[in-house]
């Protein structure tokens, strides 16, 4: 019996099978090189930042059917069918802190929110001298809400499953390490970009 030399390929976007700082399609030759794994028996899927929403309409040229794992770890969802399978919000308290700590600090930063229909909204706080760059590397549509703490002080708030904000550390301090510190076993503080820095609930990631 002939075994197969893996089980499961999972890959990124950004960086990956798409360019890490700007708009572009998925090529034939990427194209070309997942339909001939899939066609061996290997099931390909996805492991991004990105949200779902964004996934389900990227690669329908690749013709993946297995579950993707979306919005860094915080969303696992059907390509096919955009029905989420599993959903981990930040717990509402660690929100509330990093919404009081960007409404302090005020970098560009984006809250993301799932619906009851699976559906991603994202919310900004304010404008920045890159829209192109947050274009590509947020997402759209957004929507500007100015300070994120309003979003989030009604005792039945929904919390976001990820946020994201600007930090380039060739000209400012570096966030990363600050926010590992202050947020040590509650929150996975990750640098996914040149300039982005990234949170989820703890123990979430793409793996």
């Amino acid at each position: 019996m002939e075994t197969r030399p893996f089980d499961l390929v999972v890959l990124d976007l950004d960086g990956t099978i798409l360019d890490l700082f700007r708009h572009t399609a998925i090529t034939p030759r990427v194209q070309a090189t997942i339909a001939r794994v899939q066609a061996a028996g290997i099931p390909v899927t996805i492991g991004t930042g990105r949200t779902l929403d964004y996934v389900r309409g990227y690669i329908g040229p690749l013709e993946i059917t297995t579950p993707v794992i979306t919005t860094q770890g915080a969303v696992i969802g059907d390509p096919v069918t955009g029905h989420v399978l599993a959903e981990q919000d930040i717990p509402l308290a660690e929100a509330r802190e990093i919404a009081a700590w960007i409404d302090e600090m005020a970098p560009v930063s984006v809250f993301y929110f799932l619906d009851e229909s699976g559906r991603t909204h994202i919310a900004q706080n304010r404008h920045g001298p890159e829209p192109d760059l947050y274009d590509h590397v947020f997402g759209t549509p957004r929507t500007l809400v100015g300070p994120f703490a309003g979003l989030l002080v009604d005792d039945g708030a929904h919390p976001p499953i990820k946020f994201i904000t600007v930090n380039d550390p060739r000209t400012e301090p570096d966030y990363a390490p600050l926010l590992k510190t202050r947020f040590a076993d509650r929150l996975t503080i990750t640098r996914t970009h040149p300039q982005l820095v990234e949170g989820t609930a703890q123990g979430i990631d793409k793996g």
